[in-house]
């Protein structure tokens, strides 16, 4: 990160870090914020005013081109996490940050079912040099690709009603 004009980070491409509006058509009826007299668009590009950054209090705003279709799922996953991850798309508005979850998110699940397939075949014990049984190697990958995809799903808070946070205590 670079500082511009005024002391304000920039990324590489030029915006303030952490500030996108709708990740794409579809969810432009609803933005995710209001536009502010900070915002100039012209064309496909967004640019900041950073004078009116240095003059104005507050948390600066940026206006960034929407891309024009969602995101594809990623090829290397199989084919029904796939599916999954395009109806997760095609059901929610997701910033581009909560994509990358999901792409993990469906990476952790494919690594989970092919260490259950790999347990399927080999068993759920190795033998060890000296003839004792040890686990299979696969049933901490299961074990772990499952634990990461539940805390994924949990961080993408996909379900309707938000419920209380597990970690937190509650008040009567």
């Amino acid at each position: 990160m670079a500082r511009g004009p005024g002391g304000v980070r920039h990324t590489a491409h030029g915006a303030p870090p952490g500030l996108r509006p709708s990740p794409w058509p579809g969810a432009g009826d609803s933005p995710l914020r209001e536009p502010t007299p900070l915002d100039r668009t012209t064309g496909p590009c967004a640019t900041l005013d950073v004078m009116a950054l240095t003059e104005r209090q507050g948390a600066p705003s940026l206006s960034v081109a929407e891309p024009s279709k969602p995101p594809r799922p990623p090829a290397h996953l199989r084919a029904a996490t796939r599916r999954w991850f395009t109806s997760v798309l095609d059901t929610y508005v997701l910033e581009p940050h909560h994509v990358r979850l999901l792409q993990l998110a469906g990476e952790a699940w494919d690594r989970g079912q092919e260490a259950r397939e790999q347990l399927h075949r080999d068993g759920l014990t190795t033998t060890t040099a000296d003839g004792g049984l040890k686990p299979h190697p696969a049933v901490n990958i299961e074990r772990d690709a499952a634990v990461r995809f539940a805390r994924l799903l949990r961080e993408l808070a996909l379900d309707d009603e938000p419920e209380p946070d597990p970690r937190l205590p509650r008040r009567r």
